[in-house]
């Protein structure tokens, strides 16, 4: 490939991983939230008889609660997995740039001040 192709791909692939890294600080912050959620929840229920309709109803929400984080968990290590196959990505487009250019013009992109 040459040097535009190669250049089109690191620009993708270093936006697709800045977009990756915005999605997956969205999901930290949820996470967070759910946190606080079930710490609330917790509080509420610590002062409820546990035999009661309404320590069986936060039970079930604090499962709820949990079931969601986990939820998040698994997209969070999606997003990782995803970032990983990027990271490859870019150094390979940036090691097919630096050919491109040596070819091209006989420099490395390092000489060139990239």
């Amino acid at each position: 490939m040459g040097l535009f192709v190669n250049t089109m791909r690191l620009m993708w692939s270093i936006d697709r991983q800045r977009r990756l890294e915005l999605e997956s600080q969205f999901i930290s912050m949820h996470k967070i939230q759910l946190g606080n959620s079930q710490v609330e929840l917790g509080n509420m229920y610590g002062k409820l008889d546990p035999a009661s309709e309404a320590a069986r109803i936060l039970d079930s929400r604090i499962k709820q609660l949990q079931h969601a984080e986990t939820v998040l968990d698994n997209q969070i290590s999606r997003i990782q997995s995803q970032t990983k196959i990027l990271d490859q990505e870019i150094q390979e487009a940036r090691q097919n740039i630096d050919k491109a250019i040596k070819n091209t013009f006989g420099l490395s992109r390092a000489f060139a001040g990239g």
